[in-house]
């Protein structure tokens, strides 16, 4: 595959899998890698085969994009390649801001208004 997934670096962590830093090595692009460990073979190729079916919608801005999904047959999991979001979680925003500091009403909005921008894209 040309994703370079590197597994010591983490950017996140799920119910489902762990999120780590990648490379696109033909472009140098950053990429992130979500990795789902699921035992079952015939329900990681249905993983993949969902995951490829929505590969199908249109690109917007407001949605994260997902380049492509396949099956790491060593590790028996479903590697997800999206686009890097290196903004941050909600919650690593709130952490920057400080205790106590409340996301502010203006930052809120936009993110709100994004958000439904996205959903109606998929509606």
């Amino acid at each position: 595959t040309d994703i370079e997934a590197d597994m010591d670096a983490t950017l996140g962590r799920g119910a489902c899998g762990v999120v780590v830093a990648g490379v696109h090595k033909p472009t140098d692009t950053p990429v992130a890698v979500k990795v789902v460990r699921i035992e079952d073979k015939k329900k990681r190729e249905q993983l993949v085969n969902d995951l490829q079916a929505l590969m199908g919608i249109p690109p917007s801005d407001h949605l994260v994009k997902l380049h492509v999904a396949y099956v790491h047959v060593a590790s028996r999991s479903v590697y997800m390649v999206l686009e890097l979001m290196d903004f941050g979680s909600m919650s690593e925003i709130t952490e920057r801001l400080g205790p106590g500091v409340g996301v502010p009403e203006p930052m809120l909005a936009m993110m709100s208004v994004q958000m439904m921008q996205g959903a109606a894209h998929l509606a």
